[in-house]
């Protein structure tokens, strides 16, 4: 089983419900944005969302990724931010988890 799945999912459900006590349009708004890197990655690789490892997310693919929001779904700059700002905490929270 992929990494990635049960991380995202303690993301949601630990960290952004029970920890930062989000509200449910900013967990839809992180949900929407790595659905949409997920999406990306799976046209990219073949691989379905369930096999997703974190190696799958390189500096290769994201910033191939970033040039696909601009260029395909034509988001500006301050979108492009955004867009990032969801994987952050999820990589933060993975980096912790890997390390303990």
């Amino acid at each position: 089983m992929s990494l990635v799945a049960p991380t995202l999912e303690g993301f949601f459900t630990d960290r952004l419900a029970n920890q930062r006590q989000a509200s449910p349009r900013t967990i839809a708004s992180y949900r929407d944005s790595l659905r949409i890197l997920v999406v990306f990655v799976h046209a990219r690789t073949g691989k379905t969302p369930c096999t997703l490892d974190w190696e799958d997310l390189d500096t290769e693919t994201i910033c191939a990724f970033l040039d696909h929001l601009e260029a395909e779904r034509h988001n500006s700059r301050s979108a492009l931010l955004d867009q990032l700002s969801a994987p952050h905490p999820s990589a933060v929270m993975m980096a912790a988890r890997d390390t303990a």
